[in-house]
């Protein structure tokens, strides 16, 4: 059976091992996780594992020592041909590559908001037969959330996101997302986790327990996530919800002419959007 993953028939020798490479250190989709006699079950967990694992490709070849090995060999290039006249490849690499991290981010998005929305969903009846386990060798943990653990030694051999490069007194930047404290900075509030946020307070009911997680997975800087960067588990309905309603949108623009109709989590930034933005009146 063919492997959708393998990069075959790409003349790129170089990029090929690379791949290869990269997908030799992943862990396969073992079918590990609890019987639960539903085919329904197995399919979302299958398909919730094999999203994971392709958000953990794409981060680490969007982001990793090749990609600073690579911005060295252009910069060789460009002092050897223009003797750095030229800078357009700069700006191409330093454009190409914020690129290539975003749709890297965005595939983490869709997996952990696929990790949420799959643990919340109905989980099957229990049965008699639920106690029996399939057995795999180098078994995962059952949740789909501790898939995370099985690249570990990956993160820690290829972490090079706060790598610089720099030519002269500018020059090529591999973006990192830390602030000038060292700590990572918040991760950008699109418009489909606020959606998913809108309706999830819209559906959960005021009293009662569950197993709820942040939308924003991973990405969850206010308290989603724990100290051992696993996702938090708010069992009941009113702390989930005092969670979610820190991530909304609460402060709206009520100036005239304003362009923003997506509001501001926090009263200081609708304060400096209002100081700096020019409204004009329509």
């Amino acid at each position: 059976m063919p492997d959708p993953f393998s990069p075959q028939g790409i003349p790129d020798i170089a990029f090929v091992e690379l791949v290869e490479d990269r997908r030799g250190q992943l862990s396969f989709v073992a079918a590990d996780w609890p019987d639960s006699c539903c085919l329904l079950a197995d399919i979302g967990e299958y398909l919730v594992r094999s999203a994971v694992i392709l958000s953990r490709l794409a981060k680490d070849l969007a982001d990793g020592h090749h990609i600073k090995t690579y911005a060295t060999q252009t910069i060789n290039d460009m002092k050897e041909t223009s003797d750095f006249s030229d800078l357009d490849p700069l700006d191409y690499f330093d454009s190409k590559h914020s690129s290539l991290k975003e749709l890297a981010s965005q595939l983490e998005v869709m997996a952990n908001d696929i990790q949420s929305r799959w643990k919340q969903s109905q989980k099957p009846p229990e049965l008699p037969t639920h106690s029996q386990k399939r057995t795999a060798q180098g078994q995962i943990s059952g949740t789909t959330a501790d898939i995370n653990s099985v690249f570990n030694r990956m993160d820690e051999i290829t972490n090079y996101s706060d790598d610089v490069i720099q030519v002269g007194t500018g020059g090529v930047v591999l973006h990192g997302i830390r602030n000038s404290s060292g700590r990572p900075e918040s991760p950008p509030f699109d418009d489909a986790i606020n959606d998913t946020i809108q309706d999830l307070l819209k559906s959960l009911v005021s009293r009662g327990k569950g197993d709820h997680f942040c939308p924003l997975g991973h990405r969850c800087r206010k308290g989603g996530v724990d100290g051992n960067g696993e996702i938090v588990n708010f069992e009941r309905n009113s702390v989930f919800r005092s969670h979610l309603e820190k991530h909304q949108k609460l402060y709206k623009c009520e100036l005239p002419g304003c362009r923003n109709h997506k509001g501001f989590a926090r009263k200081d930034q609708l304060q400096r959007h209002q100081e700096n933005v020019a409204h004009n009146a329509m």
